[in-house]
């Protein structure tokens, strides 16, 4: 709430903010899978010859606060062989999206649109994003 009103403050009038959020998948996130990694990128050679593949992995859920820890896994293979594990930990808070129109409407705002995607379609149950065009009031 802070952040949305410290950015209404700073728009001027008639200005708009767009949020972009993912949508919360209630299936994969009551599914014990998304303890297990899960690959989002199989493999991009780099610049140096190297080899980055991406998992991700929820750690822990915290469902009455609507919060997890996630992790981002980074593996990389040298050239020479080498691999490196890298890990980015970091807690996560989700929200759905009456909460992101509620919030947004207390912090100055009117939602002018909603998207699912970044083509502008239409936000629907199956959308992973949820894109907020909202206007300053």
């Amino acid at each position: 709430m802070a952040c949305l009103r410290c950015a209404n403050r700073h728009l001027r009038p008639g200005g708009a903010l767009i949020l972009d959020l993912f949508h919360p998948n209630l299936e994969y996130l009551c599914d014990p899978k998304c303890f297990n990694e899960q690959e989002d990128c199989a493999g991009v050679t780099l610049s140096d010859g190297s080899v980055l593949r991406q998992t991700h992995r929820i750690a822990a859920q915290y469902r009455s606060r609507q919060m997890m820890d996630v992790e981002m896994i980074f593996y990389v293979t040298h050239p020479d062989g080498r691999e490196k594990r890298l890990v980015h930990a970091f807690p996560f808070r989700y929200f759905f999206p009456y909460e992101v129109e509620h919030m947004l409407a207390r912090c100055g705002f009117a939602v002018a649109d909603v998207f699912g995607d970044f083509d502008r379609s239409p936000f629907a149950d199956d959308s992973r994003e949820m894109i907020f065009i909202a206007a300053k009031r």
